[in-house]
C-alpha cells in the first residue's frame, strides 16, 4: 500500500504543480496584455529612461530631459544616478516595441528568479505536505504560488505597468541580503543597487 500512496501523492503533487505553473502563466499573459493592449499610458518610467538617456548620448544634459506627461506639470525627469544611465543605455539603440517586451518580460523573469530564490532556500521541512521530493514538484508547486501573488500585488502590477527598474533592484538586494553571495562579496549588489537607485542606501 506504501508505494501506492507514495504514488498517489507524487501524482496530486505534479498535478498541483502543473495547475499553479499554468496559472502563472496565465497571469503573466494577462498583465503583458494589459501593458500592451488595455493599458492607455503603459511604460512612461521606460520613456524616461530611455529619452534622458538618449538626449545624453547627443550630447545634452541627462538630467535637462523632461518627458511631457499629463499627470505632472513640467513632466517627469530623470532621477537616477549616472551609473544607470550607462546601464540602461542599449535601451536606446532597440526600436521602442523591442525594448518595451523586452523590459517586461525582464521584470517577469526577474519575480520569477525571487521567488524561486526564496521558495529554494527555504528550510525543506515546510514544503513537505503535498508528498513529493521538496526539491521537484513540491517547491515548483510553492514557486508557482509566491510567482502569482507577487504579480498580483499593487506593487507588482504599478512597477510592469510604469516600466520601472524596481524589479531589478530588489532582485540584487534579496541576492545579497538573502546569502546568495559569498560571505567576501556581501554588499556588492546592495552597492550595485545602489548605483542604480539611491534608495537602497538610505
Amino acid at each position: 500500500d506504501r508505494p501506492d500512496t507514495d504514488r498517489a501523492r507524487s501524482a496530486t503533487g505534479m498535478v498541483v504543480a502543473g495547475a499553479l505553473v499554468g496559472t502563472a502563466v496565465a497571469v503573466a499573459a494577462m498583465e503583458w496584455l494589459l501593458i500592451n493592449v488595455m493599458a492607455t499610458d503603459p511604460l512612461w518610467d521606460l520613456a524616461v529612461y530611455r529619452g534622458a538617456i538618449d538626449e545624453w548620448l547627443s550630447g545634452g544634459n541627462l538630467y535637462d530631459f523632461r518627458l511631457d506627461h499629463p499627470a505632472r506639470e513640467g513632466g517627469f525627469p530623470f532621477t537616477y544616478p549616472p551609473f544607470a544611465a550607462i546601464v540602461m543605455a542599449p535601451l536606446v539603440w532597440i526600436p521602442t516595441v523591442l525594448a518595451d517586451n523586452l523590459w517586461t518580460l525582464g521584470s517577469l523573469l526577474l519575480t520569477v528568479a525571487m521567488a524561486a530564490f526564496v521558495v529554494w532556500r527555504a528550510p525543506r521541512t515546510t514544503a513537505t505536505w503535498l508528498g513529493a521530493s521538496p526539491r521537484t514538484t513540491t517547491l515548483v508547486s510553492f514557486t508557482a504560488g509566491a510567482v502569482i501573488l507577487l504579480m498580483l500585488t499593487f506593487p507588482g502590477v504599478h512597477n510592469l505597468v510604469l516600466g520601472q527598474i524596481s524589479f531589478l533592484i530588489a532582485a540584487l538586494m534579496l541576492v545579497d541580503v538573502g546569502g546568495g553571495v559569498p560571505a567576501r562579496f556581501r554588499g556588492a549588489l546592495v552597492g550595485i543597487a545602489g548605483a542604480l537607485k539611491l534608495t537602497p542606501l538610505m
